[in-house]
Formats: structure tokens, C-alpha cells, sequence
């Protein structure tokens, strides 16, 4: 794994809240256009008079309904994805030691940058970078090591 999809994951586990919330309220909103079609579905099952509902107006709602499930399937399945990295990464952060473990919440839980980082654990701005490579690599390593898991990416 190169170190690209290394941060990128990094930054997906920090984001897990944020993205999971995002998603889940997505999913509600689907959710309410889903009873919003399937009642213009019910209404032309009711026999109404012609003029209240047409027969094309009943097929796009069923046509609605079908989209927004798959939709509603596609966000589960992300959210299941970003799970899984996310506990992925939380197995590899238990292998590092608790001053490796800080630097990387303080940069992708907290959102610090570097300077803030580096006051943070009283060690250079390119100390920390040197140390930060060194996880993003171990990441890597981890990963390649575990490829039957699962990682969201």
C-alpha cells in the first residue's frame, strides 16, 4: 500500500463520525422521498377519479421507489466499508506505542497541524514528520501483511 491510500485511510478514520453521520441522515432523507413516492402509489391504488393521479405519474413513483432503495443499499454499504477501515486501523494503532498512537490522533481526530503537533510532544515540526512516515509505513506494512482483511478502501 502506498502512502497515499495509508493517509487516505487515516483520514477516513478520523472522519468515521462525521462521514457515518453524514451518510445515516442521507439514508433518512431517502427514507422520507421513499414514503412520499409510495403514497402517490397508494393513492392510484385507491381507484381515485382520473383526474387525481395518472397511471404514468404511478409508474415514475414505483420507478422513484426502486432508485432510492438502491441508493439506501449503496450509502449502507459505504458506511459498512468505513467501518471496517475503521476498526482496521484501530487493530493497527494497537500494535503502536502510546507517543505514536498521539501523534496520529492529534493529527486525523483532532485535526492539528504540524506546528500545533510539535508543541503538542515537545519534538521538532520535521521530527514529527519523520515519525508520522514512519507509522504511515508501518500502516503499509500492516496492511500488506493483513490483505485478506478488509479495509474500506
Amino acid at each position: 500500500m502506498n502512502k497515499e491510500d495509508c493517509v487516505r485511510m487515516f483520514k477516513s478514520w478520523g472522519d468515521f463520525v462525521r462521514i457515518t453521520s453524514r451518510l445515516n441522515d442521507d439514508i433518512l432523507e431517502i427514507r422520507r422521498l421513499i414514503g412520499y413516492n409510495r403514497q402517490l402509489k397508494a393513492m392510484s391504488y385507491n381507484e381515485m377519479s382520473s383526474s387525481d393521479i395518472s397511471k404514468p405519474t404511478e409508474n415514475i413513483a414505483i420507478k422513484n421507489i426502486e432508485v432510492y432503495e438502491a441508493e439506501i443499499k449503496d450509502l449502507e454499504m459505504r458506511i459498512r466499508n468505513i467501518k471496517q477501515n475503521k476498526e482496521f486501523v484501530d487493530g493497527f494503532l494497537l500494535t503502536l506505542d502510546t507517543f505514536d498512537r498521539r501523534l496520529i490522533s492529534l493529527r486525523y481526530l483532532r485535526k492539528k497541524g504540524w506546528d500545533n503537533i510539535s508543541m503538542n510532544v515537545y519534538m521538532s515540526v520535521r521530527q514529527c514528520y519523520r515519525v508520522h512516515n514512519k507509522i504511515i509505513k508501518a500502516l503499509g506494512e500492516y496492511t500488506d501483511k493483513h490483505s485478506g482483511a478488509e479495509t474500506g478502501l
